[in-house]
């Protein structure tokens, strides 16, 4: 997602009375979280101060996997903290079921009508690429980016580059200088 639609979407979930659900999102862009990574996080986790979320049910089931904050999801995690702070307490008190129901439709309104290929429809795991292809987007190396999002192998972050499509037409461009 750009981030006119990002935004577009956040705009959206605030509206809802659950804010959980732009939290989730919110989350999600902006730290590569995948949504069950998001549901199982709990305040022993989170270190604020440090800016990092430990990751302890990755889809790996590796350790000491880390993800790190921005300063909107740090003062995120300090508004939450202050509501709820018992480390073994859940942040989100959701389940996927309920954030597919509630942020899907939002996502099929905003941006699938009349699309009927899955593979170009944005779906909740689609906020997590949204991170990825930010960071290609900024110039961000594939090597750090590949680990950012905690991918096996290099080869399932090259996806991304596809968002820096209009660079390879931009140098093709210099053929005509």
């Amino acid at each position: 997602m750009t981030k006119d639609q990002a935004n577009l979407l956040l705009s959206e979930l605030s509206k809802l009375e659950n804010k959980t659900y732009y939290n989730v999102a919110l989350l999600s862009m902006n730290t590569g979280l995948r949504i069950k990574e998001i549901i199982n996080l709990t305040w022993q986790c989170i270190n604020i101060e440090a800016g990092t979320i430990l990751i302890v049910d990755s889809k790996d089931k590796k350790n000491n996997e880390f993800a790190y904050m921005t300063g909107e999801i740090k003062e995120l995690f300090t508004s939450l903290h202050s509501q709820n702070n018992q480390p073994q307490t859940n942040v989100f008190d959701t389940n996927y079921q309920s954030l597919r129901r509630h942020i899907q439709p939002i996502l099929n309104d905003l941006f699938n009508q009349g699309v009927t290929d899955a593979r170009f429809k944005i779906v909740i795991h689609s906020l997590r690429h949204t991170y990825g292809s930010w960071l290609v987007a900024q110039g961000v190396d594939i090597y750090k980016v590949s680990r950012l999002m905690r991918h096996k192998t290099i080869q399932m972050t090259l996806r991304y580059l596809h968002s820096q499509d209009k660079d390879l037409i931009e140098a093709v461009k210099k053929l005509e200088q």
